[in-house]
């Protein structure tokens, strides 16, 4: 049974609406994160579930129980933001605290749901001391631990560790992953850092033009990413998009290629989806910087079947993950990675690519070929 549930939820800002008609399920337990550009609607999402932000049209239930109009501090959530401010005058064990205090909550009760954070959350050492006197980090395990003394109904988190260096942040994920044991209240989890979301979540909620592009899991979400929005938006940089013509002719799939090249493929993922037969389609081919590589074919270099591509080498990209090549595809340019000898600007590299790795996205539409909802692997 979920424990919350949003039925055809709206939000307009005047003429401007910012979520469509919007249906989420969150069960128990479950961490459902939500990704999306700048401005898509992912903070009001939260504030609508909080109550901070009234609904235009639908309804917000709490295990089966009407939420849409309740006051904030009926709903039982714990919300943390991108800024958790603590009490300054107050002690590490004062600001714990301080909403059970609020809510009268027994004395026996409060000491054991302060004991089971702090364990959780290594505060031990931290309780007689003032927020001045702790780390970034250190106070925002303070507000996590403040979080989960309420046992709400729900955790809604927005961005909360944006603001912490990497090293902390890393820590701050096992922290909160930590966080899912003795508590049956779902997550769910706003943030813009795509590892971030990868690494936390059961499921990943692209929001984009007002509306759910695809909600599935971290692993779908790569393998089959159901529009080309939404691979640009998970593959980031890396992602390549060339301009391509497939064709099926006597039960072949042919790609034609920018460089004049045509190539018959044999991944049944990719020949058997979704085309008609005889048909011609102008696609949008969608190959992630990894997995089209400038290299010699050999055993363990690109698996079998794969399509080569011919290029005119550019120049060489620095980056964390290594050194990449710029290429231009007729006139496209693509960036690749090399398990070649950098080449000199100017000369002929053959990239190939598996084609299992390989999206195909409808020119007009954007959509996967190879998509046939949440399930398709």
């Amino acid at each position: 049974m979920a424990y919350v549930t949003l039925k055809g939820v709206s939000k307009s800002f005047g003429d401007t609406k910012v979520i469509k008609n919007l249906d989420l399920s969150l069960k128990k337990r479950e961490f459902v994160v939500v990704v999306g550009p700048s401005g898509c609607g992912k903070t009001t999402l939260l504030r609508m579930i909080a109550g901070l932000e009234e609904i235009t049209d639908g309804d917000i239930l709490f295990d089966d129980c009407s939420m849409a109009y309740s006051t904030p501090s009926d709903r039982n959530v714990s919300m943390m933001f991108q800024n958790f401010p603590l009490f300054p005058q107050k002690t590490v064990y004062e600001n714990i605290i301080f909403s059970l205090q609020a809510e009268r909550v027994d004395e026996y009760d409060v000491f054991d749901r302060v004991a089971k954070a702090v364990d959780m959350l290594g505060l031990e050492k931290l309780l007689d001391r003032n927020p001045g006197r702790l780390s970034g980090g250190e106070r925002q395990r303070v507000a996590l631990a403040r979080a989960i003394v309420r046992k709400p109904s729900i955790f809604l988190f927005d961005e909360p560790l944006s603001n912490l260096d990497p090293l902390t942040r890393d820590s701050m994920r096992e922290v909160i992953k930590k966080m899912r044991h003795g508590t049956d209240a779902p997550f769910l989890y706003v943030t813009h850092d795509l590892a971030e979301a990868m690494s936390l979540a059961d499921r990943v909620l692209v929001l984009h033009e007002a509306v759910i592009q695809q909600d599935a899991s971290p692993q779908l979400l790569y393998a089959m990413p159901r529009n080309r929005f939404i691979a640009s938006f998970v593959g980031g940089h890396g992602m390549n998009f060339i301009p391509a013509c497939v064709t099926e002719k006597d039960g072949a799939c042919l790609l034609s290629l920018p460089n004049g090249k045509t190539t018959l493929l044999k991944s049944p993922n990719i020949s058997d989806r979704n085309l008609h037969s005889g048909g011609e389609r102008e696609v949008m081919v969608g190959i992630q910087a990894s997995d089209l590589v400038a290299a010699y074919p050999g055993p363990g270099v690109v698996p079998q079947p794969y399509i080569e591509i011919e290029a005119i080498a550019e120049k060489e990209i620095q980056t964390n993950a290594g050194i990449l090549l710029q290429a231009m595809i007729g006139e496209v340019p693509v960036t690749t990675a090399m398990h070649i000898a950098p080449p000199t600007p100017g000369s002929t590299v053959r990239l190939y690519a598996q084609e299992s790795r390989l999206h195909l996205f409808d020119k007009e539409t954007g959509l996967n070929l190879a998509w046939k909802g949440e399930d398709s692997v």
